[in-house]
């Protein structure tokens, strides 16, 4: 709250009443109030109008009405240079033209090795390779069996174990986003959707992916649940600065998805193990159900006070507001 203060607010000596002494100072403060916060606008926006940013994503109104109302000159040349902000998708940037401390863009450098699936997965495994305790072990893999079906060699392998074991499969494309390609598989599952079948030398069945760039992936078959459902939580931080490693965080701003259908591993329908609001939306039960895919971060710590603590007596009170924040 602004409070201001003038000299006709101390009411001195005879003449007017104190009612109308008041009064006038009111409107007085008030005038002067206005021309303040008119002044204040004008300067603001005259200091911004050299500022252009370009906006060119389904999600460019997360700034173009903030950044407009503030006088910002709004660009939808992709190859612009001589910007401020640039909100985009990664192969939009040019990273050589990139001015830096200048410009902002809401792309990190090398930022391929997590959105890409593939690369993701390289990423995690060398690190994990590299990575040792004290002790000098491995720290422990966690991660489920995973293979490139781009290699032929990864292809030969996840067969062997596809025939050998019955479990269940998650195929993701590389580069996809919204849950767009992404399906379960068993040992009864169809191979023709994702091999071309061709005879090779000495009659030979060799097995080609269909598409390139897919990854396999063993399925993690007794997942935490939330409410019988999966889940997921949608972080969103904003890295303010990498040089030294500078990122704000919000919790109110996060939620927790969880999937429309209660789990059931051998349910192949991809609202049971997809937590992506496309894929609900898209559902012919989303509109009588919607309600139960999400969640606060709030109502998810509550959740864990109230289901999972008293299992695990070592999780104390509000362990999601806490240990799992700062994890």
């Amino acid at each position: 709250m602004l409070t201001f203060y003038n000299e006709n607010s101390i009411i001195m000596g005879n003449g007017q009443t104190g009612g109308e002494k008041k009064a006038d100072g009111q409107h007085q403060e008030d005038v002067t109030i206005k021309k303040t916060l008119q002044l204040g606008e004008f300067n603001r926006r005259k200091s911004n109008e050299n500022l252009i940013f370009f906006a060119g994503t389904d999600k460019a109104r997360v700034i173009t009405e903030i950044l407009e109302e503030r006088g910002w000159s709004r660009t939808r040349d992709h190859s612009i240079t001589n910007f401020t902000m640039k909100w985009c998708l990664a192969n939009q940037v040019d990273w050589s033209q990139f001015q830096e401390g200048k410009q902002l863009i809401n792309n990190i450098p090398g930022q391929l090795a997590f959105s890409d699936k593939i690369n993701l997965w390289y990423t995690i495994k060398d690190y994990l390779h590299n990575r040792r305790t004290s002790d000098g072990n491995h720290i422990q893999n966690f991660l489920p069996m995973t293979f490139v079906l781009d290699d032929e060699r990864e292809v030969g392998e996840f067969l062997r174990s596809y025939k050998k074991h019955n479990r269940t499969w998650i195929c993701k494309p590389r580069y996809s986003y919204a849950g767009r390609g992404i399906f379960v598989i068993s040992v009864n599952s169809d191979l023709n959707a994702i091999f071309k079948f061709q005879i090779g030398n000495g009659n030979r069945i060799q097995y080609q992916p269909r598409l390139p760039g897919y990854l396999m992936q063993e399925y993690i078959s007794r997942p935490l649940l939330i409410k019988g459902r999966k889940f997921d939580i949608r972080v969103h931080w904003l890295v303010a600065w990498t040089k030294p490693l500078l990122v704000f965080y919000n919790h109110n701003a996060s939620a927790v998805r969880l999937s429309l259908n209660l789990y059931r591993e051998f349910d192949f329908d991809r609202a049971t193990h997809l937590t992506n609001l496309s894929v609900q939306e898209n559902h012919y039960r989303y509109s009588f159900s919607q309600e139960a895919t999400g969640m606060t971060i709030s109502q998810l710590n509550h959740y864990f006070n109230r289901c999972f603590r008293p299992f695990h007596p070592k999780m104390c009170q509000d362990w999601v507001m806490t240990v799992m924040q700062v994890s």
